[in-house]
């Protein structure tokens, strides 16, 4: 059987930019007495999922290890690889140390995501509650805010 990776369309539209979602891991928890307003605020509602204030943190792409969900990402099946992507994935084939068999995706295709944002625990107030959201869903929005 020839099992290939199928990429999604719009993420793989060259005209577009791709956005993936980051998480922090080995994640350090501020314990300082004077927390910042927002987390005051958070910790301090009835209603707020359970949440802490973080002071520092590696960011990596979103695993399902943690966030329960993967950020996606890639290679085209159709689109080449710009120039300004080949220094980058060269260095990313060279880091990576488990490689899926190269007949199962093109890696000298068109890679995505183009950018990440933090994409996990973010907080949304919405009518006096406050909930998490995560996801390309929330870091899609931030970056589009940043740009």
């Amino acid at each position: 059987t020839n099992k290939i990776f199928y990429p999604e369309y719009p993420t793989t539209c060259p005209y577009l930019t791709s956005v993936g979602a980051t998480e922090l891991i080995d994640i350090e928890y501020n314990n300082s007495e004077k927390l910042p307003s927002a987390c005051s605020v958070i910790l301090g509602t009835t209603n707020a999922a359970v949440s802490h204030c973080i002071s520092n943190g590696t960011e990596v792409a979103v695993d399902t290890g943690y966030a329960g969900y993967t950020s996606g990402g890639g290679f085209s099946s159709y689109t080449s690889q710009p120039l300004y992507q080949k220094r980058a994935v060269k260095r990313y084939f060279k880091l990576m140390k488990c490689q899926p068999p190269t007949s199962m995706y093109n890696r000298r295709n068109r890679g995505y995501p183009d950018v990440s944002a933090f994409g996990t625990d973010g907080f949304l107030a919405f009518n006096g509650s406050y909930y998490t959201i995560g996801g390309t869903s929330m870091s899609a929005p931030l970056w589009a805010g940043i740009v």
